[in-house]
């Protein structure tokens, strides 16, 4: 959603918005494996989402001035920032919704909270430095000079994802706690170099 309300231009900025409303019908849920308690949550999550990081997504182009793909250190550190904000409120609706339908109690979204979040964040962070530029190279908006990261950065970047994938078949408890230690420096060490390097870590 944050990702095409960025780079989409007009009226389809709001396909996120209908793909997600769309989960209200039972035969597309079943098409792609979708199950609800009731026909409407899709509808109040759909709306949610949209909110929530079409806001965000708004906030960030015409309120604090982002070029796309961003290529400053300013803009990266402006984007994660506020994204990290809007996966939390997104958290916080989310959990308010399922408690006020009956879904959880408070103690079990408080225990719940830091894995959505988590989740949510991780999401939006690295969803958006692929998907923005591509988008903005579909639909022939102006990608800022956009450059791909140089083989060696690859490599590194490979060599470290490969690491954290050693780590993760080591154990379930110690590998997974230095798979957690990993990633960080993964993501951050490339968003240091701009939205490409964001990019091609991630992938």
């Amino acid at each position: 959603t944050l990702s095409v309300v960025l780079a989409a231009p007009g009226w389809l900025k709001l396909i996120p918005l209908l793909a997600n409303l769309s989960l209200a019908f039972p035969q597309v849920r079943a098409t792609v494996g979708v199950v609800v308690l009731n026909d409407y949550e899709p509808l109040l999550h759909g709306i949610r989402l949209y909110v929530v990081y079409g806001a965000a997504a708004l906030v960030m182009v015409h309120g604090m001035k982002l070029d796309l793909p961003a290529r400053s250190w300013r803009d990266v550190q402006w984007f994660i920032g506020f994204s990290l904000f809007a996966a939390f409120v997104a958290t916080l609706a989310g959990e308010a919704m399922h408690i006020a339908a009956g879904n959880m109690t408070w103690p079990e979204a408080i225990g719940l909270f830091q894995n959505w979040w988590l989740g949510d964040a991780l999401g939006v962070l690295m969803v958006a430095p692929i998907l923005v530029p591509v988008l903005l190279a579909a639909f022939g908006r102006d990608t800022n000079d956009w450059q791909w990261p140089s083989v060696m950065d690859w490599l590194v970047q490979a060599a470290l994802i490969l690491s954290a994938l050693f780590l993760g078949l080591w154990g379930s408890t110690a590998g997974l706690a230095l798979w957690y230690l990993v990633i960080p420096i993964i993501i951050l060490s490339a968003l240091i170099g701009g939205y490409e390097k964001a990019a091609s870590a991630i992938l």
